[in-house]
């Protein structure tokens, strides 16, 4: 396995010599190539796949030709086969795995990569996960796979890069390709070790956002599906057990509450698809210091006897 030294560049001299060879490719022969870089999450995937399309690219290159969704990725492809040569696009954290590997969106892309060869795009997946390719995929479509390690940031990180060849090998003896075994064998079928510098090229700050903005659209769909689940919400029962009363109870103080304005639906309580009317905390919190202001007097208190007996207030 040869190794490329350190130079005060932003990368060795293999990156550049591959990626020459892969334009020289596409614009001869009027077809694609696919690049897989794959890592454990923070190794520098994306940070290699800027390096890779500011050489590759040049004045060209942006942002909107990377995907970070399986729709930002179907726009960014788009962009790229309307764009001017050299084309290029990139999956940024694809995933695309086994475990989603019956997917719809997975079948198509499989799908569309073999299917599509004379677009003239540089393809890219930032993919932490390599065990849904199979033997077809990886013979036609699959350039090399780039194994990304480390995760430190004071100096150049590694990189292995295996041929089509070598990853064939690997798929035959070990009858998988993911990142453990690529770690365990890099050595022997590694065609090479290179390195690269964190990015802090003109892409940057683009990338940033978009990462940023995509970060946030995550959150923001965690909270739209659970922030209003109701399954560990405590029923009309429920409630009526942690406030020490009855369901009877619990029913005429929510009602009570609910007439004056002060309970309020998607506050205090949430009615389920099946009208069952369960309490927050808020709720809970309300009736409990609302109960004793309308709490039926109890025996104890009253006194005389009959007609004249009377409420002690």
């Amino acid at each position: 396995m040869k190794i490329f030294p350190y130079t005060k560049e932003p990368y060795d001299n293999g990156l550049k010599m591959m990626l020459d060879n892969i334009k020289q490719h596409i614009e001869t022969l009027n077809d694609d190539k696919q690049l897989l870089i794959t890592g454990d999450p923070g190794s520098g995937k994306s940070s290699l796949g800027l390096q890779i399309q500011d050489y590759y690219q040049g004045e060209l290159a942006s942002i909107r030709f990377w995907g970070f969704t399986r729709g930002s990725y179907a726009e960014a492809l788009y962009q790229a086969a309307h764009a001017p040569k050299p084309r290029f696009c990139c999956f940024d954290e694809a995933n695309v795995s086994k475990r989603d590997s019956l997917s719809q969106f997975n079948k198509d892309l499989i799908t569309l990569f073999m299917s599509v060869r004379g677009a003239n795009i540089f393809h890219i997946w930032n993919n932490p996960s390599v065990d849904i390719l199979d033997k077809q995929f990886i013979r036609e479509r699959i350039h090399a796979i780039i194994l990304v390690r480390g995760k430190w940031n004071d100096r150049p990180r590694h990189y292995y890069y295996f041929k089509v060849e070598n990853i064939l090998k690997i798929l035959e003896k070990y009858k998988k390709i993911d990142i453990k075994v690529l770690g365990k064998v890099r050595k022997k079928y590694a065609a090479y070790r290179g390195w690269f510098r964190n990015y802090n090229g003109k892409l940057l700050p683009e990338y940033m956002k978009h990462k940023e903005n995509r970060i946030m659209e995550v959150i923001d769909q965690f909270r739209e599906k659970y922030a209003n689940d109701t399954a560990e919400l405590p029923t009309r029962a429920e409630a009526a057990r942690k406030l020490g009363c009855s369901m009877d109870s619990i029913k005429r103080h929510a009602a009570r509450l609910t007439a004056k304005g002060l309970l309020e639906e998607g506050k205090h309580y949430i009615m389920t698809a099946v009208g069952k009317q369960k309490f927050t905390e808020a709720g809970l919190e309300l009736m409990k210091g609302n109960m004793n202001i309308y709490r039926r007097p109890n025996p104890k208190s009253l006194y005389g006897h009959g007609k004249n007996r009377k409420v002690r207030l």
